[in-house]
């Protein structure tokens, strides 16, 4: 946190001491926290103040105000909302994992403009191609922004090394940007969809609200917070 002032005992005074002072928050003799309740009235109103009460509203809630608010008013957020489900409608345009072959890599890989494309060489038969495949079949249906394609790593590359499969290959705006090969880059013989969602949000190809590597990796449990 931002360093704000200095406490009287020569201590620097950072937000959360700000925030504490500004609800009345104190410490008992017996060391637990108290709340001056008035204080934090005070407090919890002047932020209400300052939230928009339709910013979030959804077509159908909005519809439902129409006695309530000014018709005029609701129809900018209508619009609002009708242009952001076209922007998320055009955004997410994938939503499935698609099987290529050779012929088809150029416009399923290197062609594609303005979205990651993720692409696993895989080979059937090999467990470890199929744990991250079925990690993959999940992650396209999850991230409808981000393209997944599998295809047999030796029609991807001929004479492909057994042993480096699978290998996952990241691209954008035809350039390889990143590339994992095996499955230890990922959660090892446990890996799953969270090993997945690490390792594309740690390249920037996705928001994730994982604060760790998943279990495993770690040593500890896989923390999240609320990403809106």
């Amino acid at each position: 946190m931002a360093n704000r002032g200095h406490l009287g005992d020569g201590k620097t005074e950072t937000e959360w001491d700000m925030l504490q002072r500004t609800i009345g928050a104190f410490r008992d003799e017996d060391g637990s926290i108290a709340i001056d309740e008035e204080k934090l009235g005070n407090f919890v109103e002047e932020v209400a103040k300052n939230i928009d009460p339709l910013e979030y509203k959804s077509l159908e809630q909005l519809d439902e105000l129409e006695d309530d608010e000014d018709e005029e008013i609701l129809n900018i957020y209508r619009k609002k909302r009708i242009e952001e489900m076209k922007a998320q409608a055009t955004k997410n345009k994938f939503g499935e994992l698609y099987y290529i072959q050779a012929p088809d890599w150029k416009q399923q890989v290197t062609e594609v403009k303005d979205a990651y494309v993720v692409v696993l060489l895989w080979l059937r038969g090999i467990p470890d191609a199929e744990l991250l495949r079925a990690a993959f079949l999940e992650a396209a249906g999850k991230w409808k922004d981000v393209k997944f394609v599998q295809i047999k790593a030796t029609d991807a590359i001929p004479n492909y090394p057994q042993n480096r499969v699978p290998t996952v290959l990241l691209y954008k705006d035809s350039n390889i940007a990143k590339q994992w090969i095996g499955i230890s880059s990922f959660g090892g013989s446990d890996t799953n969809i969270d090993d997945l969602e690490w390792e594309l949000s740690q390249a920037g190809v996705i928001k994730s609200d994982m604060l760790d590597p998943p279990r495993g990796r770690s040593g500890h449990e896989m923390l999240r917070v609320n990403i809106r």
